[in-house]
């Protein structure tokens, strides 16, 4: 996380053990420039480079050649090495959690990487969540007694538990999610749609449900929307969210399509992470819909902020 790049939520900080040849790399490729022939006849700057390269622990590749002039282009390298860190970060067991999902809208990563619209102590711990080292009783050295909830007693204390199931925090993830659901469902309004809120419906079993919000225009096609904010954990979790909503909801269609003299209906489930992650899918859903860019930066500090208030109303009150 130290040294990954920003874009990935990383904090992209100086490496001296990397710019020691990497700014070596420059100066050699600034000769190489030069062509000046007592530069050439007296050293081979280009064997020099690959040496650097092999003291920074990478094979030569032609990827790392600057189009111009043919020579190691030290951004690429760079950018290379912060990109092998990130990996890393992905392969841990705990620490790495859900971080893969981190790169799949960078654009909303360096806003919060720069405390857009936080504090600074809102950021710092928000930092703390997304390295998962926050003063949880699974973290190493926090505990001297037990492992689990000091609230609940029932689960092991981690950020997970934390931000997504202890009752302790039940109200304010409530409102986290009611927060987004309502900014997302004006967007929808400001886009032209007719979109109604928190409506109970009957399934084709005879069960009640409660959709969190419907949207329709006048195409008679509607949409069922349930964003869900969860603890970012794999690849793979946008779809398992999309799939288990579409599993709920889909037998409450017929109901909705007649309340609302529709000719059909789409559910689609929306991911949000819990640490202000934005995945690739809900992206597309605001370009579907035509919902501005300021929507995705909302939403993201939204989930962040109340997933830093939840921490600390866990940590800090009885």
């Amino acid at each position: 996380m130290i040294y990954s790049h920003c874009k990935f939520k990383g904090l992209g900080l100086f490496r001296s053990q990397w710019e020691a040849q990497l700014q070596q790399i420059n100066s050699l490729r600034m000769l190489h420039r030069h062509s000046n022939l007592y530069i050439t006849a007296t050293r081979d700057v280009v064997t020099e480079s690959i040496n650097c390269l092999c003291k920074l622990q990478i094979k030569p590749d032609n990827s790392f050649l600057s189009p111009k002039d043919g020579f190691l282009d030290p951004r690429k390298i760079r950018n290379f090495l912060r990109d092998m860190e990130y990996n890393k970060w992905c392969e841990l067991p705990t620490k790495g959690k859900g971080i893969i999902l981190f790169q799949e809208y960078p654009p909303i990563n360096k806003l919060i990487n720069r405390h857009v619209g936080l504090s600074i102590s809102e950021w710092r711990d928000g930092i703390k969540m997304i390295g998962n080292v926050t003063a949880v009783r699974a973290t190493p050295g926090r505990t001297m007694d037990t492992n689990h909830c000091r609230h609940c007693h029932n689960e092991i204390e981690t950020l997970s538990h934390v931000l997504g199931s202890c009752p302790h925090g039940e109200t304010l993830r409530n409102a986290r999610h009611h927060k987004i659901r309502s900014s997302i469902a004006k967007a929808l309004r400001d886009s032209g749609f007719k979109v109604y809120e928190e409506v109970h419906g009957l399934s084709t079993c005879g069960s009640s449900r409660r959709i969190d919000m419907i949207a329709f225009n006048n195409n008679k096609m509607g949409y069922i929307i349930d964003p869900t904010v969860r603890f970012e954990t794999s690849k793979n979790q946008p779809d398992d969210v999309n799939n288990e909503k579409k599993q709920i909801y889909e037998p409450t269609i017929p109901y909705y399509i007649q309340e609302y003299k529709l000719e059909s209906i789409e559910v689609i489930g929306i991911l949000i992470g819990a640490r202000g992650t934005i995945p690739h899918k809900f992206v597309c859903f605001c370009k579907d819909f035509h919902l501005p860019n300021s929507l995705i930066q909302s939403v993201a500090l939204t989930s962040l902020k109340y997933s830093i208030y939840i921490l600390r109303n866990h940590l800090y009150q009885n």
